[in-house]
């Protein structure tokens, strides 16, 4: 940490604030080609340092106590501009301790084992042997590299530090026997140097580019089933995790209650057992403790079906008098009865990735429009684009049915795919 940043904590700390400091060294290169050649070139790369200071302290007014807090951005060399008592915000009072600090952190990534710059050719390198031979190429490749050091004191003079790195891949993939044709845009995100992982998640990717370059609008069949994979597994029970946070609760964006079913519904599919996870393998969002010093370890939100617990930061748990638990970002989901086996035995349809999906938070309501999807008739595969569907997240999570295999994807670790009803399925206007 910079002389400058040591200074000012210094000084913070003998206030008795509570604070968190965020020191972040980023490094990013881009690999442009020209259309229908390789990507090989390095335009630029970047490396550029920053520092974020967050601060709490009591504070008595007339009308009882309040929390002052003050926040901090810019590069460690210039810190001039900071000053402790500038323009703090006023929040109403909540308890801020570290409960029980832990003792012992996480296992350091590999990306630790060399500075940031020194990781881009080897992952650049990944990228281009993932392509050799194969039936397309990657037209650009944008690399950011992250480490954060994060620090938290509290005014018991009692420390928390945790190191954490990032990886982030922005890719345009394409099929070599059609370069004119419009590139596949997809991000990777990760916290492990995996050659043989990310090698089999771009040639995952370019296959699919090769066999959606031929593929044929939704016809507007409507089978029986639909089913969502991968990620998007993921993403579905991120957007039950936001019903299972306080402050969905507090806001009136979610009416969960503890030892009722998930939308206070019984299931007509498998039950949901959901857990708040303190860190994934290679999950991007891994942290020791949350931004109030607050170290993150397992529990489990959702059982059976029934609601056990809610993700609450320590003002949340202090207005709706729940247990405090922090704000995990990463999760797992149990698997459910569903086989691979039952995937092709009848007419259905299988989402691999969105165009668009949007919820409506206050009423559950979603819309989406499948951009990569095949459709399963007869044992055949059939690629098809713009697929509309559209329910209530309700039906979609009281319907579903859960694979038994399981997979990883980001911050989330679950069932590879799921089946909901066909009845999801709008027909076009």
């Amino acid at each position: 940490m910079q002389e400058k940043i040591k200074k000012i904590v210094e000084k913070v700390r003998a206030d008795h604030w509570k604070l968190m400091t965020k020191t972040s060294e980023v490094c990013q290169a881009q690999f442009p080609a020209q259309p229908g050649q390789d990507s090989s070139s390095l335009l630029s790369q970047i490396s550029k340092a920053s520092f974020e200071l967050q601060t709490y302290r009591e504070v008595q007014h007339l009308q009882g106590r309040f929390l002052e807090h003050c926040s901090f951005e810019g590069e460690p060399t210039d810190t001039s501009s900071f000053s402790v008592g500038s323009s703090p915000e006023e929040m109403p009072w909540f308890p801020l301790e570290i409960h029980t600090p832990a003792v012992s952190q996480p296992t350091l990534s590999s990306f630790s084992k060399q500075n940031l710059q020194e990781w881009i050719l080897p992952l650049q390198e990944i990228l281009q042997k993932a392509c050799e031979g194969k039936k397309y190429l990657l037209q650009s490749e944008f690399i950011r590299l992250e480490r954060l050091e994060r620090i938290y004191l509290d005014s018991f003079g009692r420390e928390l530090v945790d190191l954490n790195w990032l990886a982030s891949l922005d890719l345009l993939i394409l099929p070599r026997a059609l370069p004119d044709s419009h590139p596949v845009n997809f991000e990777l995100r990760f916290s492990e140097f995996s050659p043989q992982d990310l090698q089999t998640q771009i040639q995952e990717k370019g296959e699919n580019a090769v066999r959606f370059a031929a593929a044929k609008p939704w016809d507007g069949k409507r089978p029986r089933v639909v089913y969502l994979r991968g990620h998007l597994v993921g993403d579905l029970m991120a957007m039950l995790m936001r019903r299972l946070t306080g402050l969905s609760l507090y806001t009136g964006l979610s009416q969960e209650k503890i030892g009722l079913p998930i939308f206070q519904k019984t299931p007509l599919g498998d039950t949901i057992t959901l857990g708040a996870l303190g860190s994934l393998y290679n999950s991007p969002n891994n942290a020791f403790f949350d931004d109030q010093g607050l170290t993150l370890s397992r529990h489990t939100l959702v059982e059976g079906g029934v609601v056990k617990s809610f993700l609450t930061s320590q003002e949340t748990a202090f207005y709706l008098n729940l247990p405090l638990t922090g704000l995990n970002s990463n999760f797992s989901l149990a698997p459910g009865t569903l086989s691979k086996v039952e995937m092709t035995e009848e007419p259905a349809l299988e989402i691999l990735r969105w165009r668009t999906f949007d919820l409506d938070e206050s009423s559950g309501r979603w819309s989406a429009v499948a951009e990569e999807a095949y459709y399963y008739e007869n044992k055949a595969q059939y690629p098809v684009y713009g697929v509309r569907l559209l329910g209530t997240l309700e039906d979609l999570l009281t319907k579903a049915r859960f694979s038994q295999e399981i997979g990883s994807w980001e911050n989330y670790t679950g069932p590879e795919f799921l089946q909901v009803p066909g009845d999801f399925l709008r027909e076009e206007r």
